[in-house]
């Protein structure tokens, strides 16, 4: 008689596509916004496109990050997941719903638009081979350098913001050093503290860094130092373990959420009223006031406060409002700009200390925030409106736009993935490249402010570290090269 024989239940050949599905159906089923089974099946399939290739990504480890999955995946945070939470998307300005053809308008450019991009990032060209780029030498000199590069971010950091106006043409360049720079830094320290390899320095330094800036971020009113350091750390994490760090985004989440609550009520105090204080006052003052927020939602008689506090957190990152607001005025209100907003990254290359009187990267926003209504030309000043650069190649050319122009941010985005994210590019490239990423989850930026700097912050990285690297076909005989991430 033949034994029994137990199968374990596999999800293997369904997991590139019920995962997508799950999400969607549980915020559908938990949605209250009357949402269509058209409109919930095109946020299902923005959600599949950055999941399908992080799971092609995970057998093939090429390259070291999976660079459309994060923006794919910010496209669908930005479009789809909103959809179903927070009330219906309405107009920015009169509050008025959205008619279902718009949302489906809407929900249909996010879907062509994201697939545009992969297509264009699957272009195979690259302007330089990734075995020729230079990289660290792997000696004692190289860490106490990268150490102490790290600790004078770190003072960098310590500069307050409204005395950054005052470097005029610098201002840029110091803002790498307080950012680009030291997240490289971190890449680095990270990845050899995952592979077994960081030192008792390393480990201190990096440590160190995360809390001073997670401190002064909080203090500063700010969570987005902390938040980029964090997004940094899963991307290293990804990288070298090829999953998710889902221990690390169950403490990172809550935490954020948390904070967020307590946000305005800070910058109330200490930025509208003026109050001065101690760095441990203002982090005490952020912590106590998002635990009474939080209390008083959860203490509640409904879930109305709480669920309004979880749209809060969130809300920010929707587009959805600003692309159909977009979509029900161009071109009839608006006519297509036929590419006068990316005039900027015509000139993005020349440094501003070279030029100090160089147009902003911010015309284009200032642009779509007075033709479209959402600010008048006197409250420039005060308020900053993004629509990020899918929506934006609407504003220039309608549907064409949509193809073409995301079609060429993504070989853009395709040729930074392979020059610096490659398996070959190395350890600084590689390191730069994750550094960078942070900025590229950012979609609700405009074309100019979003690929417009690249080159800067790569350039400038580089020569900062430039006393400990070489080219890897020229080093010096005895020194023995640090190995990519793999």
């Amino acid at each position: 008689m033949r034994p029994i024989s137990h199968k374990r239940l596999s999800f293997g050949p369904l997991l590139p596509w019920l995962p997508p599905v799950v999400v969607t159906a549980v915020q559908w089923y938990t949605s209250g916004n009357g949402v269509t089974l058209l409109h919930a099946a095109l946020s299902c399939f923005l959600l599949w496109m950055p999941w399908f290739a992080y799971c092609r990504w995970q057998k093939r480890s090429e390259p070291v990050a999976p660079l459309f999955c994060v923006v794919g995946a910010a496209h669908w945070m930005s479009f789809g997941s909103l959809l179903f939470w927070g009330g219906r998307p309405s107009d920015p300005i009169y509050r008025v719903p959205f008619t279902d053809a718009t949302l489906t308008a809407v929900l249909l450019m996010a879907c062509l638009g994201v697939l545009s991009l992969r297509m264009g990032m699957r272009v195979p060209f690259r302007l330089v081979r990734s075995g020729r780029l230079p990289d660290f030498i792997d000696e004692p000199r190289t860490w106490h350098y990268i150490h102490g590069v790290l600790m004078v971010c770190a003072v960098a950091a310590l500069i307050p913001d409204g005395t950054m106006g005052a470097l005029g043409g610098l201002r840029a360049a110091m803002e790498i050093l307080r950012s680009v720079v030291p997240h490289t830094i971190f890449a680095i320290l990270m990845r050899r503290y995952l592979l077994g390899e960081a030192s008792r320095h390393d480990r201190i330094a990096m440590f160190s860094y995360l809390a001073m800036r997670l401190i002064l971020g909080v203090a500063a009113g700010w969570l987005g130092s902390a938040v980029s350091l964090g997004v940094v750390g899963i991307v290293v994490y990804i990288s070298v373990r090829k999953r998710l760090p889902g221990k690390a985004l169950l403490v990172i989440i809550p935490i954020v959420l948390f904070l967020q609550a307590g946000k305005e009520a800070f910058r109330q105090v200490y930025w509208l009223s003026g109050r001065t204080g101690t760095t441990t006052e203002k982090v005490m003052f952020w912590v106590e006031q998002s635990v009474n927020v939080w209390g008083r939602a959860l203490s509640g008689s409904s879930n109305g406060d709480t669920s309004a506090l979880l749209t809060q957190s969130f809300q920010r990152v929707s587009l959805l409002d600003q692309a159909g607001n977009v979509y029900n005025k161009t071109p009839h209100e608006v006519p297509y700009q036929l590419g006068k907003t990316y005039s900027f990254l015509l000139i993005t290359l020349i440094p501003r200390f070279v030029w100090p009187d160089k147009p902003s990267v911010n015309e284009a926003n200032r642009f779509y925030q007075v033709a479209y209504g959402m600010t008048t030309e006197e409250d420039l000043d005060k308020v900053s409106i993004a629509v990020g650069f899918l929506v934006e190649s609407f504003i220039n050319f309608g549907w064409p736009g949509v193809v073409l122009v995301m079609f060429f941010m993504g070989m853009i985005l395709g040729l930074f993935e392979r020059t610096m994210l490659g398996s070959g590019s190395g350890v600084l490239f590689n390191a730069i490249g994750m550094a960078i990423l942070y900025m590229l989850i950012s979609v609700e930026s405009q074309a100019a402010q979003y690929i417009g700097g690249l080159a800067q912050q790569i350039g400038l990285t580089v020569v900062v570290l430039s006393p400990v690297i070489r080219f890897r076909d020229a080093g010096a005989v005895g020194r023995r090269a640090v190995p990519a991430v793999v």
